[in-house]
C-alpha cells in the first residue's frame, strides 16, 4: 500500500499507446476500433466530452479535442444544431402547435431543446420559421411527448404515484426535512431496524383510492418517477472506475486523502461472497416454509450492506447487480426493493454525495419499480465494460464479472455452455494467468451441465477441478470449496447419496475449518445437507443439523424484541 498525490507525474511513467502519435494521433483504424465504445459513452451514457476523453485516456487512446470533435461529425454525433436544421425543427413545432400537438424533436435519437433551437433563430434574425419551405432531414423526427402529471388534488397537496414495495422497514423515526435525505423523494423510513415487516395489500389499496378520489385523470400515468436516473447512473459508474484507476493501482478516497493498493492485497469487504450466500439461504428456507429462518437470515444479510458500501472494491457493483437481479428472478421481488430501499438510506451516512461512489447508491436507492430490473442489467454491462477498460479483461475480477453476467444473461442452457466454451479457449490462449483462471470457467461450465442433467459430466468437472488444485497451489481456496459443492450436487441428483454426503460434509469442515463455525457459507451447505438427510429419511440426523444451523443464525431484531431483550 503506498500512499501518493493525484496531482503528482505518476502519468508521465505511462508508455504512448501503440498506433497513435503525438503529432498524428490516432490511426483511422484505431477509431474504427474505439467507435463502439466513445458512442456508447457519448451517445448512450450522455457523457460530456471531457469526459469521454478522460476515460478513453485511462484506456490508452489519447486524442485531441480537435480531433474528437471532427470524428464525432463524420459520425453523426455532433450536439450542435446546424442554422438549417434549426429551422426545420421550429417549422415542425409551429405546424404542431398550430392544431394543438405537444412536440418532442428528435435528431439522431437525441431528443433536441427547443429553447436553443429558438435563440439560434433570434440571434440569426430568421424572421417568421412558418413560412419556411426548408426539407426536413432524414435524421430528423417528432413525436408527442408523454402525457403531463396528474392534477392536483386540494388543499395543495402534490398528487405522487405510490411506487412502495409491498415489505418496508420498521421504525419510529423519520428522517429529517433537511437531512441528506431529502436530496430524494424518501420510499422508507427506517432507524437501523433491519427486520422486513410485510404491510398489507389493503393499507396500500386505501392510500391510493384516498389519493385517487381528488384528483382527476383525464389521461394516461405519468412518466416514471425515476425518469433520467438510469442515465446518471451509467455515468456515476463511468466516472468511479475512470477515477479509481491510476497506473495499475486501484485508488481508495477518502476525507485525508488518497490511498494506493495493489490489487491482489485490497481489502475485499465480501471476499465470500457472503450476501449472495444469504439470499440463497433465505430463498432455500421460505420454499420450505421455514418463515422465521428466512426472516433471521435476511436480517444478516442486510447487517453487511455497512461494511460493503463502507470500502469501495471492484467486484462490488458486480456482486451487488448480481443479488438483486437474482432476487427478483427466484421470486423474492419485495426483498430486492426493500434492498433497494436500504442501500440508499445506508449511502446517505456512509458515503458522500460529492463522489460517484456515494452518488451510485443514492441513484440505485431511487430506481423506480417498473425500471428496476431494467436499468440495473444496463448498469451491469455498463460497469463489466469500465472494470475491463480499467484492468483488462483477462484481469480475475474481470473474468468472474463477466461469468456472473452471462450466466445471469444465458436462459438458453446450451447457448451458455458454447458461450463458455468459447471463454475457455480465450483464456487458455491469450491470459497470463490461465493455470488459476481455467478452473474458474470449468465451475461455470459445471453449473451449465449442471442445469442440463448431464450430472456425469458435471461431476467429472468437480474432481478435475479439484485434481488441478492439488497441483496449483495459487487456485483459491473458495473455488475449491465450490468445486467440492459442485461435486456433490452432481452425486446427489444420481442418488450416490453416501459420496454427496461425503463431498458436502466436506466443503463445510473446509470452510469452518477457515473460517469457524459461524462462516455463512457453511451454515448454507448445513442447511442444503439438512434438506437432502430428510429427504433420505434420516431425520434424526436432519434434526441435529437444523439445531446446528439454528444456533450459527442465531436471533434477529424481532425476536430479541419479543424476549424482551432490545
Amino acid at each position: 500500500m503506498t500512499k501518493f498525490s493525484l496531482s503528482g507525474n505518476a502519468a508521465s511513467m505511462q508508455q504512448q499507446p501503440f498506433g497513435i502519435t503525438q503529432r498524428s494521433g490516432p490511426t483511422k483504424d484505431s477509431w474504427e476500433f474505439h467507435r463502439p465504445q466513445i458512442t456508447r459513452l457519448y451517445k448512450d451514457e450522455h457523457l460530456k466530452l471531457n469526459e469521454v476523453m478522460a476515460i478513453m485516456k485511462q484506456d490508452g487512446f489519447i486524442a485531441t479535442e480537435r480531433m474528437y470533435k471532427d470524428r464525432m461529425k463524420k459520425w453523426c454525433l455532433a450536439k450542435n444544431i446546424k442554422e438549417h436544421e434549426a429551422i426545420a425543427i421550429l417549422r415542425i413545432k409551429s405546424e404542431r402547435d398550430a392544431v394543438g400537438k405537444d412536440t418532442m424533436i428528435k435528431k439522431h435519437n437525441h431528443t433536441v431543446d427547443i429553447e436553443r433551437c429558438v435563440r439560434h433563430a433570434r440571434r440569426k434574425g430568421l424572421g417568421d420559421i412558418s413560412l419556411s419551405s426548408a426539407s426536413v432531414p432524414s435524421y430528423i423526427c417528432c413525436k408527442t411527448p408523454p402525457p403531463e402529471p396528474l392534477s392536483q388534488p386540494p388543499d395543495g397537496e402534490s398528487l405522487k404515484i405510490i411506487t412502495e414495495s409491498s415489505i418496508t422497514l420498521q421504525s419510529d423515526k423519520e428522517p429529517s426535512a433537511d437531512s441528506e435525505e431529502s436530496w430524494y423523494e424518501s420510499r422508507t423510513n427506517w432507524s437501523g431496524n433491519l427486520v422486513p415487516v410485510f404491510e398489507g395489500r389493503k393499507a396500500q389499496a386505501d392510500r391510493m383510492n384516498y389519493l385517487l378520489e381528488y384528483s382527476t385523470i383525464c389521461r394516461s400515468p405519468p412518466p416514471p418517477s425515476d425518469f433520467g436516473i438510469p442515465e446518471q447512473l451509467f455515468r456515476n459508474i463511468s466516472l468511479y472506475y475512470a477515477g479509481s484507476f491510476h497506473c495499475g493501482v486501484w485508488i481508495n478516497r477518502n476525507r485525508d486523502g488518497a490511498t494506493a493498493f495493489e490489487l491482489d492485497s485490497l481489502y475485499d469487504p465480501d471476499q465470500r461472497n457472503e450476501l449472495q450466500g444469504h439470499f440463497s439461504m433465505a430463498s432455500n428456507l421460505k420454499a420450505n416454509g421455514s418463515l422465521v429462518r428466512f426472516r433471521r437470515v435476511l436480517s444478516k444479510a442486510f447487517r453487511l450492506i455497512h461494511d460493503i458500501l463502507q470500502r469501495s472494491h471492484p467486484r462490488t457493483l458486480d456482486r451487488l447487480f448480481l443479488s438483486f437481479l437474482w432476487l427478483m428472478h427466484n421470486g423474492l421481488s419485495d426483498v430486492a426493493l426493500l434492498l433497494r430501499d436500504y442501500i440508499r438510506g445506508m449511502a446517505t451516512k456512509l458515503t458522500s454525495i460529492n463522489d460517484p461512489w456515494g452518488r451510485i447508491f443514492r441513484l440505485i436507492g431511487n430506481l423506480d419499480e417498473r425500471s428496476l430490473k431494467e436499468a440495473l442489467v444496463k448498469a451491469w454491462q455498463c460497469n463489466n465494460d469500465a472494470l475491463d477498460r480499467g484492468i483488462g479483461p483477462f484481469s480475475d475480477a474481470g473474468l468472474l464479472t463477466r461469468l456472473n453476467y452471462r450466466n445471469y444473461l444465458s436462459h438458453d442452457v446450451i447457448e451458455a455452455e458454447k458461450f463458455l466454451r468459447l471463454i475457455f479457449n480465450e483464456y487458455e490462449r491469450n491470459s497470463e494467468r490461465a493455470a488459476t483462471q481455467i478452473p474458474t470457467i470449468m465451475l461455470s461450465l459445471g453449473y451449465s451441465t449442471l442445469a442440463q442433467c448431464k450430472y456425469a459430466d458435471t461431476e467429472k468437472t468437480g474432481l478435475e477441478i479439484l485434481a488441478r488444485a492439488r497441483d496449483e497451489p495459487q487456485i483459491t481456496f473458495n473455488l475449491q470449496v465450490d468445486a467440492m459443492v459442485l461435486t456433490a450436487l452432481a452425486q446427489y441428483h444420481q442418488d450416490k447419496m453416501s459420496l454427496a454426503e461425503s463431498s458436502m460434509r466436506g466443503a463445510i469442515e473446509a470452510l469452518e475449518g477457515a473460517w469457524g463455525t459461524t462462516c455463512p457459507l457453511a451454515t448454507r451447505y448445513v442447511n442444503l445437507l439438512e434438506g437432502w438427510l430428510g429427504e433420505w429419511g434420516r431425520g434424526e440426523d436432519a434434526d441435529e443439523l437444523k439445531k446446528v444451523a439454528d444456533r450459527v443464525i442465531g436471533l434477529d431484531e424481532t425476536d430479541m424484541e419479543q424476549n424482551g431483550l432490545i
